[in-house]
């Protein structure tokens, strides 16, 4: 659905799903006087698309109420909600409220670091949403004025160390092509992230709750050993990205199967048993954080020891586009179908010439395709789950002119 050079305009109650590019779009068309204003968009609900759920260029006077921003994944942002100005345009006196973020490469995103002159993104509200499972919760990036406060925000840490959309904190505040400057970020509970300042000035950050969080990983099967990781936004650093895991020895744990506390199970990690089969595992923990807080969690509780495994059914590759001449290009992201619930997956690919970073499919560093050569070619690749299971499928990838290149 687009939205362009309208006034005094309610979407209620519509659904924008697997769409290409962006469920919802509030943008200006070129050779039009009419600005955006006054639109408000109430119980929408934006799931699978591919870029974007929702993509505001231009306007203001904007608000988004009781909404759900789902499963963003595809080609970047990859954001639930992403305020971004064209060149020269404004976005401004935007109000974001009592919505759901879950899934999304980046939960919510307001920023102005592309463009100068008259480009800005001003006065934007954030507050009382749940932001749940993205690898980014919250980014202001170069706005001018605003609040972030009374969210609730569970951060993600399901991907490997190094990847690049392994962020731990819940929020975060930087400079753009602009400042970021007059925001306020009060109350808001994050379990598991950090708030990140990268060296701001002129922000209010006060009142923030930082919540333990544990995760459990590994393969629920006798024999298998569980980890527990805990994460705690005390052990960050205000003004710097880095690890907010908790260190193992600060932690008690108690591990339980179907909600009985299995006995001498007291450290991070724990080896299933027989005795285990059938049953789901949680982990409890309990410690005294960096900023001398009583805290514990819970984990989520695994699937039935013993599971039987089923071999992933399908992969999907998004968007399969490449960009010609160019190195380290990005091919897209896979994502494994299987019909075990929260399984892992391991990624392989045919040709040498490329690698898996998480589930990011790109070119290895010193390496490109040849845009005058190539049109198109195929890849192999083949997903393997925790058990040994795989599956694999050849994909078409389509190669575009190089950026930048003009459009005859």
């Amino acid at each position: 659905m687009s939205i362009t050079n309208s006034t005094n305009v309610t979407v209620k109650n519509v659904t924008a799903k697997e769409c290409w590019g962006d469920g919802f779009y509030v943008g200006k068309r070129g050779g039009s006087n009419i600005n955006n204003e006054n639109i408000t968009f109430e119980q929408v609900h934006a799931e699978h698309n591919r870029r974007q759920g929702m993509s505001i260029t231009h306007g203001k006077h904007i608000k988004i109420h009781h909404s759900v921003f789902k499963d963003t994944d595809g080609t970047d942002p990859r954001a639930g909600i992403d305020i971004e100005p064209n060149k020269n345009e404004q976005v401004s006196d935007v109000v974001v409220t009592h919505n759901t973020f879950i899934g999304n490469r980046t939960g919510f995103v307001a920023m102005n670091h592309l463009h100068g002159g008259t480009t800005s993104v001003k006065n934007i509200t954030f507050e009382y949403n749940k932001v749940q499972d993205n690898h980014v919760g919250v980014s202001y990036i170069g706005v001018e004025g605003g609040k972030i406060r009374h969210n609730t925000i569970y951060q993600k840490h399901d991907m490997p160390k190094d990847y690049p959309f392994h962020h731990q904190y819940g929020i975060e505040l930087r400079n753009g092509v602009r400042p970021v400057s007059g925001i306020t970020v009060d109350d808001n509970s994050i379990y598991g992230g950090n708030i990140i300042d990268r060296y701001t000035k002129g922000n209010t950050i006060t009142n923030n709750h930082f919540k333990s969080a544990v995760y459990l990983h590994g393969t629920a099967q006798p024999g298998k050993i569980l980890t527990a990781e805990v994460y705690d936004g005390d052990y960050g650093t205000l003004r710097v990205h880095k690890s907010v895991q908790v260190p193992s020895k600060s932690v008690s744990y108690r591990w339980y199967a179907d909600g009985a506390e299995i006995k001498g199970a007291h450290e991070s990690t724990y080896k299933l048993t027989e005795a285990e089969r059938g049953k789901k595992i949680t982990v409890k923990v309990a410690f005294t954080d960096a900023a001398g807080h009583s805290e514990s969690a819970t984990s989520d509780a695994t699937m039935p020891v013993g599971y039987k495994n089923h071999a992933p059914t399908n992969i999907t590759l998004s968007p399969r586009i490449i960009y010609g001449n160019e190195d380290h290009a990005e091919v897209g992201l896979l994502k494994a179908i299987d019909p075990d619930y929260k399984d892992r997956f391991t990624y392989t690919v045919s040709d040498s010439r490329f690698e898996i970073n998480g589930d990011m499919l790109r070119l290895k560093k010193g390496q490109r395709i040849d845009y005058s050569k190539v049109n198109s070619f195929n890849l192999t690749v083949t997903a393997t789950d925790q058990m040994g299971a795989s599956y694999t499928k050849t994909f078409t990838v389509y190669v575009r002119a190089p950026r930048g290149t003009p459009y005859l």
